[in-house]
């Protein structure tokens, strides 16, 4: 059995849980229909979202283009497309959880200050 504790949670649309397991952390979701939605993020992909994103703010879908050339270089889960972008937003909730990032609602999107 995998041991995770929980570092977090992020209020978006949904709300999301953020736990920390031994190879990295998990993302978690629930539905308005209460279907549970979870995935996995290793931790050397966390850091190198970190490194490539730096101090700056962020909006997931210019986050995902930034990412996309190491996601397809590191062989992340996802390299291209909506899934990619749906990975990158758990990727910066992961953040927010963490302390490394802050966001706001700007109308129907988010911005999301990434720091040191």
């Amino acid at each position: 059995m995998t041991e995770a504790s929980e570092i977090g949670r992020v209020q978006l649309r949904n709300e999301y849980k953020v736990d920390r397991v031994p190879s990295g952390f998990v993302v978690s979701s629930v539905d308005k229909k209460g279907q549970i939605f979870s995935q996995l993020f290793q931790e050397c992909v966390v850091d190198s979202c970190i490194s490539v994103l730096g101090e700056r703010e962020w909006k997931v879908d210019e986050a995902t283009f930034e990412l996309a050339g190491v996601a397809e270089e590191e062989g992340w889960p996802f390299s291209y497309g909506y899934k990619l972008k749906f990975f990158v937003q758990g990727l910066l909730v992961i953040l927010v959880a963490l302390g490394r990032a802050d966001y706001e609602k700007v109308g129907r999107a988010f911005i999301y200050r990434v720091h040191a």
